[in-house]
């Protein structure tokens, strides 16, 4: 039997998204949090502002190497820059969201946008995650037919020898 191999390559880049995955469920409880705080309920909204704060630390984390994974190492700075126009876009757009909010007398409104955009970015995540993974099966698969083909063709030399 031979050991088999790890592909930590592999192995990364699924904690990555798994980190992914992980933060944005926790951001959707953090906003969820928000939304049942009412007056004077100051723990469950410290609760639920804690919980976006870490997520927002962990996606800066992730970001840099969930880039470097699918991108390569040449030419990390542009392509992590391009990533972070989406902190920019909710930079401004987070700003009037709250501010067409506020004039309902209610942050609610608010909160369950950003719980929809949670949604959507760990499906977008869990995607990612599923489309590596078959990606990955594959290769695999082909490695081993190349490994078959080149043994053919040494059998085929020893044999003319």
């Amino acid at each position: 039997l031979r050991p088999r191999s790890i592909n930590w390559q592999s192995l990364r880049s699924k904690k990555v998204v798994q980190t992914l995955v992980l933060m944005l469920s926790a951001a959707v409880l953090g906003f969820f949090l928000l939304i049942q705080s009412g007056r004077g309920d100051l723990t469950t909204f410290m609760s639920g502002i804690v919980l976006v704060g870490i997520c927002y630390g962990a996606f800066i984390g992730t970001y840099p190497s969930l880039i470097a994974d699918e991108f390569g190492h040449k030419h990390n700075s542009v392509n992590f820059s391009l990533m972070m126009t989406g902190y920019s876009i909710g930079g401004i757009g987070g700003p009037i969201l709250l501010r067409l909010a506020s004039k309902e007398g209610s942050y609610v409104g608010a909160y369950a946008t950003c719980i929809g955009l949670a949604v959507v970015g760990a499906l977008c995540a869990a995607a990612y995650f599923y489309l590596k993974r078959r990606e990955a099966k594959t290769s695999r698969w082909s490695n081993l037919k190349e490994k078959t083909m080149d043994q053919k063709y040494i059998e085929e030399m020893v044999w003319k020898l």
